[in-house]
């Protein structure tokens, strides 16, 4: 991946007109030759086994068929969010490369050290591509500073590990969980408050609707998905590591999703009702993982980043998205009408929609452990929050609108996001 971003670099700097299409063909090739590696990787025969794992850099770099998966989805990611932002030059490209590559790392290192290298290049290009646009000052420097500050806990808690155990390397770490006293729930902590910090979980959610309230739409197309899928994807490789931590992140997730669903009825502007809509889903993503269902993690996690990519490409068309409202203007176009209202439904998570039985997996998998009242709270989070995903669906098509406005023009992307929306019923055959 590194040769692909110092190549790609060169022809951008080159030939910075073709940008777009110079990254678009290089993240496309770059799909192809995964996909051919997990194809043999999925049917190599090693031994009595079916699967194996390559290893670079002396196991610094483990690759299996979860990761390389986890790899090419984020490959799709970024290829639908620079698809839509064709409008800025060959340095939002470059970026755009740059944290992909810093993701790809992460979720593929081996290494705790290793890991928060490609951590923190992503979020150096998270920053940088976040002050692409006038306007973005302020949301840039909320993000910048407070990250700065979690970013340090992060690697607090690396420098613990590594006098605590030695070693940085996920094998050592994991051999030594068992044999550390509680002494070790320290580094743990700080782990789980930059993920918290990341994925914009309480208590450290307060940025998210500050920041997605000051950048425009197209941004958010990346803000809101590639960083926080780089953390998902990430997140059931460690689970070792932070398997005492479950109760803690338990209390984190469910008092995000109950944030989510008071603060939601508050939300006149669009933005910060998707910011705290991102934060209660999150909840749930968060405390599926807290209690190791890794069926349901990984369905909500599927469900939540497509309808969410999907969500914002499709309304960054819209002519102005300060308020809620404005979503009427969707009523003139019939086609991104019903796409849009797909994915509110999805996100209201109502039948027969993936939603629903991404959440239905979670509260499943609360009963089984014996949170009884968690699964309660979900219950009664997730019907306060479709209350409002169903008023915002009224205020777009039956409810006046009178707000001047230019046409839609549907576009490449447009497509892209309605035939999207049409498949997320069917995602249902991932449960048989």
């Amino acid at each position: 991946m590194l040769y692909l971003l110092l190549t790609t670099t060169l022809l951008m700097m080159s030939w910075n007109r073709y940008a777009g299409r110079i990254v678009f063909l290089s993240l496309s090739a770059y799909l192809v030759v995964l996909s051919n590696v997990w194809y043999h990787l999925s049917n190599a025969v090693v031994g009595e086994l079916t699967s194996t794992t390559l290893l670079f850099w002396q196991g610094l770099i483990r690759i299996d068929e979860s990761i390389l998966l986890s790899m090419m989805f984020l490959i799709f990611l970024g290829l639908i969010v620079m698809n839509r932002t064709t409008d800025l030059g060959w340095e939002f490209h470059l970026l755009l490369l740059g944290g992909l590559t810093g993701a790809i790392y992460m979720i593929s290192a081996y290494d705790l050290l290793l890991m928060v290298v490609g951590f923190e290049f992503l979020n150096l290009s998270t920053y940088l591509i976040l002050s692409l646009y006038r306007g973005t000052e302020t949301a840039t420097l909320k993000y910048l500073l407070s990250s700065a500050f979690y970013t340090t806990l992060l690697l607090l808690a690396v420098s613990f590990f590594y006098g605590m155990t030695g070693s940085t390397g996920y094998d050592a770490l994991f051999l030594q969980m068992n044999y550390l006293d509680e002494s070790s729930l320290l580094p743990q902590l700080l782990i789980l408050a930059t993920l918290a910090f990341k994925l914009g979980l309480a208590p450290a959610h307060l940025w998210v609707p500050d920041v997605y309230d000051g950048l425009p739409m197209t941004l958010l197309s990346w803000m809101g998905t590639v960083p926080k899928a780089a953390i998902l994807l990430w997140l059931p490789t460690v689970y070792p590591l932070l398997s005492r931590l479950s109760p803690f992140l338990m209390v984190v997730a469910v008092s995000s999703f109950l944030i989510s669903a008071v603060m939601l009825g508050a939300q006149y502007k669009m933005k910060r009702f998707l910011a705290y809509s991102a934060i209660g889903h999150l909840g749930f993503i968060a405390a599926a993982f807290a209690i190791g269902d890794y069926h349901s993690y990984w369905y909500y996690v599927f469900i939540y980043l497509v309808t969410t990519l999907t969500q914002f490409v499709l309304l960054s068309e819209l002519p102005r998205t300060e308020l809620l409202k404005q979503t009427g203007a969707l009523g003139d176009h019939k086609a991104l009408g019903i796409g849009f209202l797909v994915i509110v439904l999805t996100m209201a998570s109502l039948p027969p929609f993936g939603g629903f039985y991404a959440k239905l997996l979670v509260m499943f998998g609360m009963l089984e452990v014996g949170y009884v009242v968690f699964a309660a709270l979900l219950v009664l989070a997730s019907l306060r929050s479709a209350a409002y995903y169903l008023k915002w669906v009224q205020v777009s098509f039956f409810a006046e609108y009178n707000m001047a406005s230019s046409p839609i023009v549907v576009q490449y992307p447009n497509l892209i996001s309605f035939l999207i929306t049409l498949i997320l019923p069917s995602t249902l055959l991932l449960l048989l």
